[in-house]
């Protein structure tokens, strides 16, 4: 890897940085994940429109598994 296969894990796990090679993954912000939930369980309950917040709960971390495809950078 990753001459013939790029692997991608999830929820960033701190054993995919020790591994060989370390694990690309993405990392998910629970705690924002959680306040946007109960906010909009709160504000379905109370008839009220949900908060608009569209930013992103997510992001790679991009490590040796994952190599650029065709020459193109993954980054």
């Amino acid at each position: 890897m990753p001459q013939d296969l790029s692997i991608t894990g999830w929820d960033n796990n701190p054993l995919g940085a020790e591994t060989m090679p370390t694990l690309t993954t993405v990392a998910v912000d629970h705690e924002r994940l959680g306040k946007r939930a109960v906010q909009r369980l709160l504000a379905e309950l109370n008839g009220t429109p949900a908060p608009e917040d569209d930013s992103l709960l997510t992001r790679a971390i991009w490590r040796e598994s994952t190599a650029p495809r065709d020459g193109l950078d993954p980054r």
